[in-house]
This record gives structure tokens, C-alpha cells and sequence, in this order.
């Protein structure tokens, strides 16, 4: 791998991928194995932040996300573009164990403000998971507001959580 041109490397990672996908159950060595050879195209500079927005949008629409689409959450930490933020963000209200911890990964390895910005809607209420709920304050009917989430599930949130 180490000596691996930029096609084979994509090749190689391809095949890899595949193999993990026929795979009865999850072994985390091959995820391990696929995560370096990601890392090492990510630092030779042969990610192309398009490609991943590309994958990453192919795979909110399946039931869940294949391990393609994981790596390409994991390649996006190492790259540090940015502009992918915001994808990235709208990816944890997901319920897929695997995914929500690249994403962690790759959100914090960005250091950036604009990740804070990004996820404080979930945290502040205005999303169905990672709520944080005033215990003084009591939701009832008349205070909700329907949501609907990116799988076009709905949920009821509180008028007031959105209040600052």
C-alpha cells in the first residue's frame, strides 16, 4: 500500500470495499484497513472534496450507509475542507452507530466555529435527537411545531427550544 500509485491506491481501496460489503458481520480490521489507505490518499492530497459531497449525497438516500460512504465521511476529516461542513452536520441525526462516529471524528478535526455553528441546531432543539431539554419548561400542543427530517419522517419540537 505504502508504494501504491494514486490509481492503484483507488483501486485497491475499491476492491477492499467491496469485499467488506460481502462480509457476514462487521470486522473492525478491514474498516481499519480501508481507513488507512483513505488516510493516505487524504494526505497525499488525492481527495477531491467534490467526489466525497458526490458519494455523500448518493448515500442519504439508501436505508443506511455502506462502507463507501462511511470512508468518505472518514476522508472528509483529514482533508479539512470547510465548505462540507454543513453536509456533514445534517448527517447526525442519522441512527447509524459507525457513521455517527466518523462524523464526530471528522466535526472535531475541523477546530473550526463554524462546526459549532453548524450542529447547534441539534443540540439547541430545533432537531429530534441530541435535544437538550429545559426541565422547567413543559411542552404541550399548542407550543409544538411540526418538523420534518431529511428521510421525511416527522417530529413535533417545542416553539420555545427555538427561542433564544
Amino acid at each position: 500500500m505504502a508504494e501504491a500509485s494514486q490509481d492503484e491506491l483507488e483501486q485497491m481501496l475499491e476492491n477492499h470495499l467491496k469485499e467488506m460489503e460481502s462480509l457476514e458481520h462487521y470486522d473492525q480490521r478491514p474498516y481499519n484497513r480501508a481507513k488507512a489507505m483513505a488516510y493516505r490518499q487524504a494526505k497525499e492530497g488525492w481527495v477531491d472534496p467534490e467526489d466525497l459531497r458526490h458519494t455523500i449525497r448518493e448515500q442519504k438516500s439508501p436505508p443506511y450507509f455502506d462502507f463507501k460512504g462511511m470512508i468518505a465521511v472518514y476522508k472528509a476529516g483529514p482533508i479539512k475542507d470547510e465548505s462540507m461542513i454543513e453536509e456533514l452536520a445534517s448527517l447526525l441525526l442519522r441512527d447509524e452507530d459507525i457513521l455517527l462516529e466518523e462524523l464526530k471524528d471528522a466535526l472535531v478535526g475541523f477546530q473550526s466555529g463554524r462546526v459549532v455553528e453548524a450542529v447547534e441546531p441539534l443540540a439547541a432543539g430545533l432537531a429530534p435527537i441530541y435535544q437538550i431539554e429545559d426541565p422547567y419548561r413543559r411542552c404541550n400542543r399548542s407550543t409544538q411545531t411540526p418538523v420534518l427530517d431529511d428521510r421525511g419522517h416527522r417530529y413535533e419540537i417545542c416553539r420555545h427550544q427555538r427561542a433564544r
